[in-house]
């Protein structure tokens, strides 16, 4: 069964009938070619947990879609990026994701999120809930054209060249 327009993400650990796992996609493709990413976190908004506290995060090939994705087709883990500890609920979670957005500069990034053995559920929204959506926070860094520089107000004369300090 797809669950693409779904407003609502969860992992499942079940005895019976195997895991439940989500997947979501970022599309990386308006950070300029030749940027430093300084920072980026992937974060996911959980409003309910029963039975477990883990969250395991992996990467998964970028060629699936998010109408058509079913457990039979699942692009299936690429790498495990680690866990996030789910303490309680109706709270943000923050994993660190910047190499894994460098490494992916120019197409996108997939994580697949799934729950630990056992039995229980972690619930989080998915983007078609309009709010508290899983969001990929990046901090980066692009190329300033040279016929372009950044401009510097400092209210008094100064003088500098592109990619020297400013001496006020």
């Amino acid at each position: 069964t797809n669950f693409g327009s779904n407003p609502y993400l969860f992992v499942e650990s079940r005895t019976n009938g195997g895991p439940r796992v989500s997947d979501v996609k970022f599309d990386l493709s308006e950070i300029p070619a030749g940027s430093t990413i300084n920072n980026a976190l992937f974060k996911i908004y959980v409003y309910g947990r029963i039975g477990v506290n883990y969250l395991f995060l992996g990467t998964v090939d970028n060629l699936w879609n998010e109408e058509t994705i079913t457990w039979n087709n699942n692009p299936g883990l690429s790498s495990n990026l680690g866990y996030i500890y789910v303490s309680g609920t109706y709270r943000w979670y923050s994993f660190d994701v910047t190499s894994n957005v460098q490494n992916a500069l120019g197409g996108a990034l997939s994580i697949n999120m799934m729950s630990e053995d056992g039995s229980g559920t972690i619930f989080m929204y998915s983007k078609e809930m309009g709010f508290n959506t899983p969001t990929l926070a990046i901090e980066y860094y692009g190329l300033t054209p040279l016929n372009n520089p950044p401009k510097a107000e400092a209210g008094g004369p100064y003088s500098g060249n592109i990619n020297e300090p400013i001496t006020f």
